[in-house]
């Protein structure tokens, strides 16, 4: 939160966040309960031309919401439907 603004940051804490929430279910349910997900998407929205931040973001929602219908849910309701598409559009080339 400190570093909203440098997208190097934004891009590691993006990338912790996904390591931490790949097949741990406890880890998602934290990441979850201490605001990690709207941490994500704000990081994907500051960011949304840095092709870094958009692919750990992407790749941290993608692991919290495996296996966790509340992470789902939440995802979706914070809008995180729209920051994915969003990253797709914006990155289609990006290999």
């Amino acid at each position: 939160r400190a570093h909203g603004s440098h997208a190097g940051v934004q891009k590691n804490g993006c990338g912790a966040l996904m390591n931490l929430a790949r097949n741990d279910d406890d880890n998602t349910v934290k990441i979850a309960e201490e605001g990690g997900i709207g941490a994500v998407l704000a990081a994907m929205r500051a960011h949304g031309s840095h092709a870094g931040v958009q692919k750990n973001g992407c790749g941290a929602l993608m692991n919290l919401a495996r296996n966790d219908d509340d992470n789902t849910v939440k995802i979706a309701e914070e809008g995180g439907i729209g920051a994915v598409l969003a990253a797709m559009r914006a990155h289609g080339s990006h290999a």
